[in-house]
């Protein structure tokens, strides 16, 4: 794997390791023992960041048929981020060089289900729920499933909100290159969705 991809390059890779993974062709790349000591010794560099759910049937090396050093990947419930998500990702661009950042919801989110039937749920739980909330209030006035809308909805504002509240993710992606991009994992097909730029306006002018 080259140390450092091109933004272009770096989403060709993820979409054809998904491929084989879908065909069921996985390579498993970069899982020996050997690649791992040569990591251990020689640092990483990965050529994508993944914002992804915790959701245990959503594993992004294997989704996208990637090995070990290749994805750096922030997991949390319904891929909504914080403060502290958003400082992991700033890393994975400022000191790894990462050029691409992909926003991966998936079919079936327990999360965003939760906030699409209105539920409420103990602890801390809520906030991620409530986080969810715009993207269930566009995606009603949206034709199709709700909760299928909402999850991609919600990678487009979650791809929103780092821009808007990350100055350096902003001039990265203004002036070196830098993209973000959003996608949609289907647990049936195993395929991922690369979300289109028009769906991205309707939620962005919605």
């Amino acid at each position: 794997m080259p140390e450092q991809m091109t933004a272009d390059e770096a989403l060709a890779t993820l979409v054809a390791g998904n491929q084989r993974w879908v065909r069921e062709i996985p390579h498993r790349p970069r899982q020996t023992v050997k690649h791992r000591l040569h990591l251990a010794f020689n640092g990483q560099s990965p050529f994508a960041t993944v914002v992804c759910c915790s959701d245990s049937r959503v594993p992004a090396e294997i989704v996208f048929d990637a090995g070990l050093g290749d994805l750096f990947v922030v997991r949390t419930a319904g891929n909504v981020i914080s403060a502290f998500d958003l400082g992991s990702i700033e890393y994975g661009v400022v000191k790894l060089g990462i050029q691409l950042i992909l926003v991966l919801g998936h079919q079936k989110c327990g999360a965003v289900t939760a906030a699409a039937g209105g539920h409420t749920a103990p602890g801390n739980i809520q906030n991620i729920i409530q986080a969810i909330q715009p993207a269930v209030t566009i995606a009603r006035d949206m034709e199709g499933d709700i909760v299928e809308n909402a999850a991609r909805a919600n990678a487009v504002l979650v791809m929103q909100q780092m821009l808007s509240t990350s100055p350096l993710l902003h001039e990265r992606a203004r002036e070196s290159g830098l993209l973000i991009a959003g996608g949609y994992y289907s647990l049936e097909s195993g395929e991922v969705d690369i979300i289109s730029d028009e769906f991205r306006r309707r939620v962005t002018t919605a």
